[in-house]
């Protein structure tokens, strides 16, 4: 069982410890570079004054929002 590491040399695919296809999303940095993408957790980050906002919430990022919107 080998692992391979999604990189671009290998078009973002790979596998993982138990042999299962990793496959993430090839993008083109802003550089002109180009990374793999994958989905990020991202937690709340709430102003001081705001009652109804919790500091525990978070949301999952789908690759294609990470990719587009350069949340690196």
């Amino acid at each position: 069982m080998a692992v391979v590491t999604p990189s671009v040399a290998n078009h973002c695919v790979g596998t993982d410890i138990n042999n299962e296809p990793d496959i993430r999303l090839k993008c083109r940095k802003s550089d002109g570079t180009n990374t793999c993408a994958t989905w990020r957790l991202f937690y709340v980050q709430c102003p001081k004054v705001n009652q109804s906002c919790s500091s525990m919430s978070s949301a999952w990022v789908a690759s294609i929002t990470v990719c587009n919107q350069n949340l690196w």
